[in-house]
């Protein structure tokens, strides 16, 4: 039984891999080395996850402390990092890329923990805005201090998402914070407990 050259997957009483063979020869080897050159390409054109592009960003340098609030943010910080002390933690793109909201001028490198286990960027929302609409929507910390009266204080921390216009209507249903009282003890500040945590 003769065979039509382009029923290369029908079964003409021979394996269909001997038929592809004999059908195309050396010219099979050439499509896949095509089909092959052609993935790469769109692979290279598709734009990289946001966890990839938090990975080749430069991270803020961390500065030393120069106040009681820097103090307690940076511990709010390490204790967030080292005891994945939030609600939904383990949803961040990448543990060891963490972007930290400015949310106002107390928030500055001060308050960034110096690490070899993680690079902090420290960002505004609006450059998390136009990150997560690059890129695709992402997780990211929020810290504050509550209040310092004398030599107790109140720090929270939490995780937030933020929206990407690549996912319009989405609705987030996770994240969370916590808050947790500190006292000031032989001029420095030692976490005391948890006051509470909310899940959304």
């Amino acid at each position: 039984m003769e065979c039509p050259r382009k029923a290369v997957f029908l079964d003409c009483g021979r394996p269909i891999a001997q038929l592809m063979r004999d059908s195309l020869g050396s010219g099979a080897r050439v499509n896949l080395a095509r089909i092959a050159g052609w993935a790469v390409l769109l692979a290279g054109c598709s734009t990289p996850s946001i966890r990839d592009a938090l990975i080749k960003a430069t991270s803020t340098p961390a500065e030393a402390p120069a106040t009681d609030s820097d103090v307690l943010l940076q511990l709010a910080l390490r204790r967030v990092v080292e005891g994945r002390a939030v609600p939904d933690y383990g949803l961040l793109p990448d543990s060891q890329v963490i972007v930290v909201l400015k949310r106002d001028s107390s928030i500055t490198p001060r308050i960034l923990p110096q690490t070899n286990q993680v690079r902090f960027l420290l960002l505004t929302a609006n450059q998390i805005h136009l990150l997560a609409d690059r890129y695709d929507h992402f997780v990211y910390l929020v810290v504050n201090v509550g209040r310092i009266e004398g030599d107790s204080a109140i720090v929270g921390a939490g995780t937030t998402w933020a929206p990407s216009k690549r996912r319009p209507g989405t609705l987030y249903m996770s994240g969370g914070s916590c808050a947790w009282q500190y006292r000031k003890r032989d001029d420095a500040w030692h976490f005391e407990k948890t006051l509470g945590c909310l899940i959304i």
